[in-house]
C-alpha cells in the first residue's frame, strides 16, 4: 500500500512539473559597441568649468553571460588603477569616464568572454579636444534597451545617460504613477541617471520615461517598456496520502507564475 501511494505521488510530480528547457550555449557577440573610430572628449582645466562625462558602449549577447573588459593602446586597462573616476555598467562593459583626464587619451577596444568564446568590439580612439567647449543640447550616449523583461522580486536598473553643454540634469517617470519618486510606487528607488527599483513586483510593469534637459535647444525623451515575469511557485503540491488498493485517491496540484503555468502528462 506504502509502495503504491510512492509511485502515484512519484507519477503525479511529474505531471506537475513543468517541461524541461533544452539549454544550448552560445559564444558572445557584440550587439553595442562605439559607432565612430574617434572620440573626442573635452577636460575640465578650471574650478567650476562644466565636466563632460564620456560613454564607451559595449554590450554582448551569448550564454552564459558574457564577462567584460577593455584594452587601451593595446594593453590590459585596469579599472582598480585609474579610480572611482571610471566605472563599468553592471551587467554590461560599457565605460563611464565621470570625469575625463588628460591620461585618458587613447585607442580603446572591448572584449567580451564566455567558456565558449570571445568577441571584439571595433576599436576607438579617445582623443583630448583642443579649446573651448560650446554649449551642446542633450546628446543621447548610453541607454536601456527599449523593452526590459525581470523576474518579480529582482531589483531593476534603467540607464538614462546623456551628454551635452551643460551636462543635462534627467528625470524620471511612471505612466501609473507620474514623476518619481513616488512614494506610490511603492517599492525603494534611486533617482539618477541610473533608476534602480528594487524588489520588483507586478505594480512595477509599465513604461518608464526618462527626459533630459540642460536648457539648450529642445529636452530629450526615451521610455522604457517593463515586462514582469515570474518563476514557477507551488500554491497546493501534492502530499503522501495512504490508500486501500482499488480505492480512489485524489492529489491536489496548483501552481501559479506569470505568464500562467501549462501543465503537462
Amino acid at each position: 500500500m506504502v509502495h503504491l501511494s510512492l509511485f502515484l505521488l512519484a507519477i503525479l510530480l511529474e505531471i506537475c512539473s513543468a517541461n524541461d528547457v533544452l539549454y544550448i550555449p552560445s559564444p558572445p557577440t557584440i550587439v553595442i559597441q562605439p559607432s565612430q573610430s574617434e572620440q573626442f572628449y573635452h577636460v575640465a582645466l578650471t574650478k567650476g568649468e562644466s565636466i563632460i562625462p564620456v560613454i564607451l558602449k559595449c554590450e554582448a549577447e551569448g550564454d552564459p553571460q558574457p564577462l567584460y573588459y577593455w584594452t587601451k593602446n593595446g594593453k590590459r586597462f585596469d579599472l582598480d588603477l585609474v579610480g572611482e573616476r571610471v566605472t563599468q555598467l553592471k551587467g554590461v562593459g560599457t565605460l563611464n569616464f565621470s570625469h575625463p583626464q588628460a591620461s585618458d587619451e587613447g585607442r580603446y577596444q572591448c572584449f567580451a568572454k564566455n567558456p565558449y568564446g570571445v568577441s571584439l568590439s571595433n576599436s576607438v580612439f579617445l582623443r583630448k579636444s583642443v579649446g573651448e567647449p560650446v554649449t551642446q543640447q542633450p546628446v543621447r550616449q548610453y541607454v536601456s534597451p527599449a523593452n526590459k523583461l525581470i523576474l518579480r522580486g529582482d531589483d531593476l536598473q534603467l540607464a538614462c545617460i546623456y551628454g551635452g553643454m551643460p551636462i543635462p540634469t534627467v528625470k524620471w517617470y511612471f505612466t501609473k504613477k507620474g514623476p518619481l519618486p513616488s512614494e506610490r510606487l511603492g517599492t525603494p528607488i534611486k533617482i539618477g541617471k541610473i533608476l534602480k527599483i528594487t524588489n520588483i513586483s507586478s505594480d512595477n510593469e509599465g513604461i518608464y520615461q526618462c527626459i533630459a534637459n540642460n536648457g539648450v535647444g529642445s529636452e530629450q525623451k526615451y521610455s522604457v517598456t517593463v515586462i514582469v515575469e515570474s518563476l514557477p511557485y507551488w500554491n497546493v503540491s501534492p502530499t503522501n496520502t495512504q490508500a486501500a488498493e482499488d480505492e480512489n485517491v485524489r492529489f491536489e496540484c496548483s501552481a501559479s507564475g506569470i505568464p500562467p503555468q501549462n501543465f503537462t502528462g
